[in-house]
């Protein structure tokens, strides 16, 4: 299967999960109403997550909630703005300065373009009803929340002190000091 974009590329992505409408992403649908409903409670989770990341000390953690409730909502309801609109408003008046807040956080300039450009998606995902661009905007906000996930994993690992690592690490140094069993002669 091809890249709408670029017939020479292949798409990773099947088919059936390119839809424009991302509710093929369900393995079973639920009711329009009950998808509505549960779409709705996701949104207004998302815009608690995302104020509490705007005055938390942990901002990325609550994003990285926030985000994850926005792919689920649109996954559920093409229209967020039907579905909550109070809280779709909330997360749209917030973007701008949650992208800024979560660029302070993670303090890694190559992520900065792509920070800014997910949140954009977000807020696009949750304030327009279906566009050409709705798949890409939600691969990217995809994306992001990966990447925030990763950022959250290492911060954590360090944090730790890297056990496993420096485990690894000493594990490997004494098999390579122990005398082998084999003789060479």
């Amino acid at each position: 299967m091809a890249d709408p974009h670029n017939s020479h590329s292949p798409s990773i992505i099947p088919d059936s999960l390119a839809s424009s409408e991302l509710d093929v992403l369900l393995s079973s649908e639920p009711s329009a109403s009950a998808a509505k409903d549960q779409a709705k409670k996701l949104i207004e989770g998302a815009s608690a997550n995302f104020n509490e990341a705007l005055t938390s000390t942990v901002p990325i953690y609550f994003a990285v909630l926030g985000l994850d409730a926005i792919l689920q909502a649109v996954r559920l309801c093409l229209d967020i703005t039907q579905a909550a609109p109070l809280a779709a408003a909330d997360i749209s008046k917030n973007g701008l300065e949650m992208a800024l807040r979560i660029s302070d956080a993670v303090a890694n300039k190559d992520l900065t373009d792509e920070i800014a450009v997910g949140f954009g998606a977000a807020n696009a995902l949750v304030t327009l009803s279906d566009d050409a661009l709705r798949y890409d905007r939600f691969l990217q906000v995809a994306m992001l929340l990966s990447n925030l996930r990763v950022h959250l994993c290492r911060s954590e690992i360090r944090r730790r002190g890297g056990l496993l690592m420096r485990h690894i690490d000493a594990h490997t140094a004494w098999n390579a000091a122990a005398p082998s069993a084999t003789s060479l002669q």
